[in-house]
């Protein structure tokens, strides 16, 4: 598909991932943390890319609720949210709050 004819300069940029593909790399990231005993962390800011990174994390949500959760609970790790708690200043920062953070410490970067 052609995506812009451009009449000039510029620059385009075109990504995809098949939902299929997601959730195995999804399968494949919860394996690991569980075969190493690891906690498992989610993160994403759909914001600037909110169709393409919120599918990412609905497919994660689906698979780790549907294939994961137990195993996770069994394992002593999250027992129902993917994104878990994290926060480089707080101990247990939801993750709403944690990209409230980001985004106000771009904001203020950026001059805005």
């Amino acid at each position: 598909r052609e995506i812009m004819d451009f009449p000039g300069g510029g620059v385009a940029m075109g990504m995809y991932n098949l939902d299929e593909s997601i959730r195995g790399f999804a399968r494949a990231c919860m394996n690991y943390a569980l075969d190493r005993r690891f906690p498992l962390y989610f993160a994403t800011k759909n914001t600037i890319l909110k169709r393409y990174d919120g599918r990412f994390r609905d497919l994660f949500q689906e698979v780790f609720d549907s294939e994961f959760a137990a195993r996770f609970a069994e394992a002593g790790h999250m027992t129902r949210d993917l994104a878990m708690h994290i926060g480089p200043d707080t101990p247990y920062l939801n993750t709403g709050a944690f990209f409230d953070r980001i985004e106000e410490r771009l904001q203020r970067e950026m001059g805005a």
